[in-house]
Order: C-alpha cells, then structure tokens, then sequence
C-alpha cells in the first residue's frame, strides 16, 4: 500500500505464468490441472484451498541438500504440520519418485492402528506398494511405568526390548490384514536406538516415509518429526 503497487497486475501475471510455464511439465505428463492464485499467506491459502476442494493431501517441497548442508524447512512447511487437517507430503529436492517400492510408516510405540498407520496401509493398497511398518529408538516417557520396564530390561538385555518391539508390530500387521480388503505385504522392522536413527536409508526404495504429526494444542510439532523430515531421501 506504502509504494502504491498494482496488487491485481501482479496475480494476473502470476495467473498466467501459473496456468503457462509453471505447469507445462505437469501438463505433458497428463495431468489434469485447476491453478488458483491466493491472496493470503502460503500456509492459509492452501489450506482454504484443500478444505475448498476436498482434497487428499497438500504437497510441498523442501528445499537443501541433506550431505553437505543441512536442509531446514520453511515456514510454510512448519505452518502446515502444525495447523493442516489434511495430510500434508513434504517432498525434498532430489528425491528419487519411484513409481514403486515400499510405503514407511514410523510407528513409534503405537499398540493399535492409529491415524497415521491407516493412511499408510490405504496408499499402499491403492497403488499396490508394499507397507513397512518401522520402530526407531525409544520414545516413552521415563517417569511413565512403561518406559521405566524398558529401560530396566533394556539395561539387562537389549535384546529382550527389541524382541518385545517385532512382537508389537506383528500385532499391528495381522490386525492392518484383518481390517482391510487390500492384498498388502507387510513387513516390520526395528532400528537402534541412536539419539537420532535414521529408520530410511539413502538408495532405499521407499516412496513415502509417513510420520504421526498430530499435535496436542495445533501449535507445534516435535521436532523428532522435524529431524526426521530434514534428513529423509524420500
């Protein structure tokens, strides 16, 4: 307003160069595309707009590399874990978009199917990718009676801790079988327990990693799943 600026000039050019060059690519691939230009911030504007058209998710990118300098993730990026209702697929550049491998689903210390796992299971069975489900390190509190038998048990025999980790997540597979329709493979694993345990490795086939960022207060997410989005290849 200072400098008097032609607001509705510059979304019209911002228009054309969306429904033009920006999506040329995306047109030749026979995509079917409907460009919006929306006069808020990044994070509101796509999520008026997925709440507008019912969508499945919100996709975004990130930018960096994860070698040499560390990737950080935007604003919008941060704005849309904590606030989006919608899942959100936060794509990093280079990634490697194979049109097929494994769907990644970090479970945590998960003991029923939750929000998160469930909409792994229906993207893989919808594209039929292969679902694995993955623990990585601890994660229960310590002043929590669980988290006090586990690293009881863990201080006498690590071994006993990560055989009660498959046992769960064999659980959590039968009961993914019995309460979907889709011929799904599922596997399991169980990664150490490094402060910081990369459960995808790089030149893994992954197409998706799928983290739980749901939020108590809608302000913030941990920043595990931070850690875990700025240094995964997929």
């Amino acid at each position: 307003a200072a400098v008097q600026y032609d607001s509705a000039a510059l979304v019209a050019r911002r228009r054309r160069h969306l429904v033009n060059e920006w999506t040329t690519t995306a047109r030749e691939a026979g995509a079917t595309l409907v460009c919006d230009v929306i006069e808020d911030t990044p994070a509101r504007a796509l999520m008026r707009v997925a709440d507008h058209t019912a969508a499945a998710m919100i996709v975004v990118g990130s930018k960096g590399t994860v070698h040499r300098v560390p990737r950080m993730l935007g604003g919008t990026v941060r704005d849309l874990l904590a606030h989006s209702a919608r899942p959100v697929v936060v794509v990093p550049d280079g990634a490697e978009l194979a049109p097929s491998g494994a769907v990644v689903v970090d479970v945590g210390h998960a003991e029923h199917v939750g929000d998160a796992l469930r909409w792994a299971a229906g993207f893989a069975g919808a594209r039929g990718l292969s679902l694995n489900l993955a623990r990585a390190g601890p994660r229960r509190r310590l002043f929590s009676l669980d988290g006090l038998v586990e690293r009881i048990a863990y201080s006498i025999d690590p071994g006993v801790v990560r055989a009660w980790a498959l046992e769960d997540l064999a659980e959590l597979a039968e009961e993914i079988r019995q309460s979907t329709d889709e011929e799904l493979e599922i596997s399991w694993s169980v990664h150490g327990d490094e402060r910081r345990p990369r459960i995808v490795q790089d030149g893994s086939d992954t197409v998706i990693l799928v983290l739980d960022a749901r939020t108590d207060d809608r302000s913030g997410v941990d920043s595990w799943i931070h850690d875990r989005i700025k240094h995964a290849p997929c």
